[in-house]
Parts: C-alpha cells; sequence; structure tokens
C-alpha cells in the first residue's frame, strides 16, 4: 500500500474511532473529557505495540501512552531494545477509557478489535509487541498467565507476535521487575534477528 493511501486509511480509522459509541464508555465523559483516543507513530514502523486502553492523561493529552507506563515505554523499553524514535508505532486494544481505569471487558476488548485488526493490516509491521494481558487476549485469543507467554514468539497471522508484560507491572513487586527485564532480554534477542533492523 502507498503511503499516502495508508494514511489516508488510518485517517478514517481515527475518526471512525473518535465518535465509536459500540459501548457503554464510548458515550461516557470521565472527567469532563472525551474517552476516546486513538493511535501514533510512524505508519511505515517494523515494530508495533499494544496496549490496554488510555488511562487519565492519554484521554486529557490525547496520546496513547502519555502516562507513567508510556514514560517506561518510551524511555526504558525503545532504548533497551534499540529501536530508534521513527520505528515504532503505538495503539491500544481497546480505545476508550474505562470507569475507575479498570481492566476491560470481554465485550469492549472484541468491539475494538475490528479497529486494530484494521490498523495491523495497514501498518503491516516487521512484529507486533503486545503489552500485557489485554492485548494478549484481543490479538492472541489467549487468557494464560503473562509469565507463562513470555520469551516465545507467536504468530498473529503472518506477524511475528511476542509478549511483554505491561510497563505498570514492572513496579508492583520484585517478580514483575525480574519478569519484565526477562521478557525484554528474550525480545531483545530477537529483534536483532530481523535482517533490515538497522
Amino acid at each position: 500500500m502507498l503511503l499516502i493511501d495508508k494514511q489516508k486509511e488510518l485517517n478514517k480509522i481515527s475518526e471512525n474511532i473518535k465518535i465509536c459509541t459500540k459501548c457503554s464508555i464510548g458515550t461516557a465523559k470521565p472527567f469532563g473529557l472525551d474517552p476516546h483516543v486513538t493511535f501514533e507513530g510512524n505508519i511505515n514502523s517494523r515494530f508495533l505495540f499494544v496496549g490496554f486502553n488510555p488511562g487519565y492523561n492519554e484521554i486529557k493529552q490525547k496520546r496513547p501512552f502519555v502516562g507513567a507506563s508510556g514514560q517506561e515505554l518510551r524511555e526504558t523499553i525503545l532504548n533497551y531494545l534499540k529501536i530508534k524514535e521513527n520505528d515504532y508505532f503505538i495503539c491500544n486494544s481497546v480505545n476508550c477509557f474505562t470507569p475507575q481505569n479498570r481492566v476491560p471487558s470481554t465485550f469492549e476488548i472484541n468491539n475494538c478489535f475490528s479497529y486494530l485488526e484494521k490498523i495491523i493490516e495497514i501498518v503491516n509491521p516487521v512484529c507486533i509487541i503486545l503489552l500485557g494481558t489485554v492485548p494478549v487476549k484481543a490479538v492472541l485469543k489467549k487468557n494464560d498467565f503473562i509469565a507463562k507467554l513470555i520469551c516465545q514468539k507467536f504468530k498473529y497471522k503472518h506477524y511475528d507476535t511476542y509478549v511483554i508484560p505491561h510497563p505498570a507491572s514492572k513496579f508492583r513487586n520484585t517478580y514483575n521487575e525480574k519478569m519484565w527485564y526477562k521478557a525484554l532480554e528474550y525480545l531483545k534477542s530477537e529483534v536483532k534477528n530481523f535482517n533490515d533492523y538497522a
């Protein structure tokens, strides 16, 4: 797909997300703000990250991953994997803030999946990196504990797909932090295997 066509298609998806009311969370006004947040990044990126859903900072700034977890992603994960600033794309499994910032329901994940599926198809990355349980459920249709899924390569359609714990989990306890770095170390070794990675 040509760059201009990719941008047009992503713009259409973005506009549809902004007015989506498939779920009740799409009609809510948390903190008096619109609950929808779309995606950002280089549309020709080789690395596509998928998170949970937007939090307060995200709906306030209208950007994905701008809170503490976003800082961890941008400042730690990308540096650790040596992924360049212009070589990643970020989106979420669910595009709306959830009440009390709870984990999205299966219903909400399934309702948003058509957007995510199309985004992946348009960006067409080299690999997909799933950040935690919600994107694992959305993309891989798995409900396993994250500890069972890290350090493995999965396939979503023809895309190499990897799982790492959500950045927020790193701060919960020492076990989570060790698991987080173990997953990153494995992913780092996999990233090196991409022939055209610079």
